[in-house]
């Protein structure tokens, strides 16, 4: 279950639909800050993948919440055609969207996937 329905009794989807169907919230319902989140998607190009460098470094970057690579050494990566070509993602959350955008920077300047040619 979401967190919203243990905290308040109310779902998230319930909290979500409320304000469109011109219903208000129940008086004392708990306010969320707003929070915002961000995913970079990684395409680092097509080649034989020889080395992940900084992995750890990216994923220690406060406000950064996970790092997926779905990739190893030794594996070839075909060229980008089309979506769902990422070999992974890093994802983060901030209390704004510039915060978002700069951590997820911060990571991937970290993060180094060493290709080389085929």
């Amino acid at each position: 279950m979401a967190a919203g329905w243990r905290g308040s009794g109310i779902s998230d989807a319930a909290t979500l639909i409320r304000p469109w169907a011109a219903e208000r919230l129940p008086a004392g319902a708990p306010r969320r800050t707003p929070r915002y989140g961000g995913v970079r998607m990684l395409h680092p190009g097509s080649g034989t993948l020889a080395a992940i460098h900084g992995a750890e470094r990216a994923a220690a970057v406060p406000g950064i919440t996970a790092l997926r690579l779905r990739c190893r050494p030794g594996d070839v990566l075909a060229p980008r055609w089309s979506t769902g070509q990422d070999v992974g993602q890093i994802h983060a959350r901030g209390p704004e969207r510039a915060a978002v955008v700069a951590v997820l920077e911060a990571a991937q300047a970290a993060l180094r996937l060493e290709i080389h040619p085929i």
